[in-house]
């Protein structure tokens, strides 16, 4: 496995967990943390916008990667 597959393998991940915790902020259970509805509303906007940086990452190092495939035949 290359460095650019382990950090997009690594980003999959990390934008699979930001989801997960994006879904137990939107859907509280007994067991989630106490919060007033502005924290969790301000917490599930900044983990959107980690998705999305992580996303536009992932889409970068995908193209990154693809190029000397393309190059090579």
């Amino acid at each position: 496995m290359t460095v650019t597959e382990r950090q997009i393998f690594r980003l999959k991940d990390e934008i699979q967990v930001s989801k997960w915790h994006m879904n137990f902020e939107e859907n509280p259970t007994k067991y989630s943390l106490p919060k007033t509805t502005e924290e969790r509303q301000r917490d599930i906007e900044l983990l959107k916008n980690r998705i999305i940086e992580k996303q536009n990452e992932l889409e970068q190092l995908e193209t990154r990667n693809l190029k000397p495939e393309t190059q090579l035949s």
